[in-house]
């Protein structure tokens, strides 16, 4: 509900701001900023949302401090931009200060392979 209520805010100025978000967002576990990045993919994929939520979201709202970018959040952000073909690039290159290593990282590739060869070298 967190994600939604921010989205909101595209529309609705009562709605919490990007500072309000992020704090949450800082106080939650891995596995809650995980939920909250996949909520965030669902209503950027679902309501083709990049440039009017996306964008500003990880600029402004997603904790930027290293100690929160996690493999597991990093491979959220790579399965958004594959959801998004023709944005992938503008994805990775808007969020590649998240992303770290994957423990896993020949699950992701390989699941990128067929459609996204051109854009690997961005991972």
């Amino acid at each position: 509900m967190l994600i939604v209520a921010r989205y909101w805010r595209t529309k609705d100025r009562r709605y919490i701001n990007d500072e309000e978000c992020r704090h949450i967002l800082q106080g939650l576990s891995d596995l809650g900023r995980q939920s909250a990045l996949w909520m965030a993919g669902r209503i950027v994929v679902d309501r083709s949302a990049w440039e009017t939520f996306g964008k500003s979201f990880f600029a402004s709202t997603w904790p930027q401090e290293v100690v929160f970018q996690t493999g597991e959040t990093t491979e959220g952000i790579i399965r958004l931009a594959h959801e998004l073909p023709n944005l992938f690039r503008k994805i990775i290159q808007a969020v590649r200060d998240y992303l770290t290593p994957i423990e896993h990282p020949d699950v992701v590739p390989y699941s990128l392979r067929e459609k996204m060869t051109d854009n690997l070298s961005l991972i």
